[in-house]
């Protein structure tokens, strides 16, 4: 899945680093550019949907996904360390919503001074509101988080999707929108295999200390990309 994303984005970057959301350009595209750029948000989030839809219900009818689910922190939780333990903890919380989300809204600040309006607007919708959809869906599912009899973290709120994964995803997928936008095109080889490694870093970090199961970082991951695409897509046809 990485690498058809890998693809897609490297096909549709010219049309998408121009878009006025992120360079505050006047000029307007072809039809045909606009085409491309639907047919991106429509694949991405149909594809996204799908997947969603499969692992919840899966979480629900607690089907094949939930035993690979305690298989996975069954083990990871058996192989832990202190060393490794101690640097994951540095990672999860450097990723906590309530540290992203006010660094969000620093950013969002940093565009107004700018006047880079729907920059500004895009940072604020995409991440602020992830973090508040990722909450309703928790109390919508109500999953209890991993169980051990010695656990690494408590937490006492719910476990599916992870919260880490949604603001992490949201947070890194609109800096690199907006710096793909503005850098040269060498660096922009770097800034999303950068953002994928620190995204799965931090989904790796919850599965180890057995706040999160598999499906529920996978399920945040696809629920961030819909958030995403739903606001980004919006906000440059609202441009035009």
């Amino acid at each position: 899945m990485l690498v058809w994303m890998w693809r897609m984005i490297t096909l549709y970057q010219p049309v998408i680093s121009h878009v006025p959301l992120f360079t505050y350009s006047e000029k307007r595209y072809s039809s045909r550019d606009y085409q491309r750029l639907r047919r991106l948000g429509f694949i991405l989030l149909a594809s996204a949907g799908t997947l969603f839809a499969l692992i919840a219900e899966n979480v629900v009818n607690a089907g094949a996904l939930t035993i690979v689910d305690q298989e996975i922190a069954q083990w990871l939780h058996a192989h832990s360390t202190t060393l490794l333990t101690q640097c994951l903890l540095v990672i999860t919380h450097l990723h906590d919503p309530w540290v992203l989300s006010p660094v969000a809204g620093i950013i969002t600040l940093y565009y107004i001074w700018k006047k880079r309006w729907y920059a500004a607007l895009s940072v604020f919708l995409v991440v602020q509101g992830a973090m508040l959809l990722n909450l309703l869906a928790k109390h919508a599912f109500q999953r209890d988080r991993p169980n051990f009899d010695d656990p690494l973290v408590t937490i006492a709120t719910y476990s599916f999707p992870s919260g880490h994964v949604v603001a992490s995803t949201v947070f890194y997928g609109t800096l690199v929108a907006l710096l793909i936008s503005q850098k040269p095109a060498l660096h922009r080889v770097f800034y999303i295999p950068l953002a994928f490694a620190m995204v799965i870093l931090v989904a790796f970090s919850r599965m180890y200390l057995g706040a999160h199961y598999l499906s529920d970082v996978l399920a945040a991951f696809l629920e961030a990309m819909i958030w995403a695409v739903l606001c980004l897509t919006s906000l440059w046809f609202k441009r035009f």
